[in-house]
């Protein structure tokens, strides 16, 4: 029984996960004709659940399972984009990168690690929702404060790590 309840709730979070980030999807695009988005919250939920099904099934039958249903999934997705792309002149990619971490945050989550699969899509529907504050942001950057940003990331995360962290001589 033990076992079972586990297993409930790993799909409850891989279900959670597509319900978040189809939530948002939906409703970014809530004034969008019928048929006119990639994918709402009816597909986003059922890639989450199709991400802890795939995971729960790997644990019998091997890793090869959660590698050819990502590869099904990345094909029907890019299949989605190119027969989207032909209908519309918006060249956006975001949905389909979404909908492919969406399964791979429930694979994430059904794997026994929740928590972090779900604070991830958390951050993924922030991202997505602010994407008109984020762009405004870009534009109020100066050239000068994003190199000066970009300087001391590299100090930051290339020299930094590369210095002694003891001292050394007298």
């Amino acid at each position: 029984m033990h076992y079972q309840m586990e297993m409930a709730l790993s799909l409850l979070a891989a279900l959670a996960l597509g319900l978040m980030i189809g939530i948002e999807r939906g409703w970014s695009g809530r004034d969008s004709e019928e048929g006119a988005r990639v994918a709402g919250v009816r597909t986003f939920s059922i890639i989450g659940l199709s991400g802890g099904v795939f995971a729960i099934l790997a644990q019998q039958w091997g890793v090869w399972l959660i590698i050819t249903g990502f590869v099904v999934v990345a094909i029907l997705i890019a299949a989605s984009y190119i027969s989207h792309s032909k209908l519309s002149d918006d060249a956006g990619i975001t949905t389909e990168f979404s909908m492919l971490l969406t399964f791979a945050l429930a694979i994430w989550g059904a794997s026994g690690n929740p928590l972090p699969a779900l604070s991830c899509g958390a951050v993924v529907v922030a991202l997505l929702g602010h994407k008109k504050n984020l762009h405004k942001l870009l534009k109020r950057i100066s050239p000068k404060a994003f190199y000066s940003g970009i300087t001391l990331l590299l100090i930051s995360v290339v020299v930094l790590p590369l210095l002694p962290d003891e001292g050394y001589g007298p």
